[in-house]
């Protein structure tokens, strides 16, 4: 019998199923500011892990021996929350935020200075309103 008979019959063979694609979730897309941000702090961190390393041996190594082992995971733990955060995991927004608290308070212990520890806050404000800004804050899963 063939397939025009069979239909007219009613003795149509099963339809395959349906392989429509999976749903996709929407392309998350970062935005100019958040992305020139996380840039930019990327920078910022390779240059600390290097001047933590390499610099600061001389100026704290023999009095506060404890710094740089801390200052450099610091730095090292800022460019993982980087690199997590451009990867949309919200977990990096938070070790970012741990991090910068970390560093303020060795800053205030080395240096005594609230304006040094209060300039760690800043670049966790700037994430925070371009996240906020941009409403990208329910991207981060």
């Amino acid at each position: 019998m063939s397939r025009k008979n069979r239909a007219k019959h009613g003795n149509a063979p099963a339809q395959a199923p349906n392989k429509s694609k999976p749903n996709k979730q929407p392309r998350k897309q970062r935005g100019t500011l958040l992305t020139v941000l996380l840039l930019l702090i990327l920078i910022y961190s390779i240059f600390t892990t290097w001047v933590a390393w390499t610099n600061l041996k001389a100026d704290y190594g023999p009095s506060v021996p404890w710094v740089l082992p801390v200052l450099f995971l610091v730095s090292v733990a800022d460019i993982v929350a980087v690199f997590a955060m451009l990867y949309w995991k919200q977990w990096g927004i938070y070790l970012y935020a741990i991090s910068r608290t970390v560093a303020a308070v060795c800053h205030l212990i080395l240096t005594g200075s609230m304006l040094i520890a209060i300039a760690d806050f800043i670049p966790v404000a700037f994430v925070a309103y371009a996240i906020q800004l941009q409403h990208k804050e329910k991207l981060f899963d």
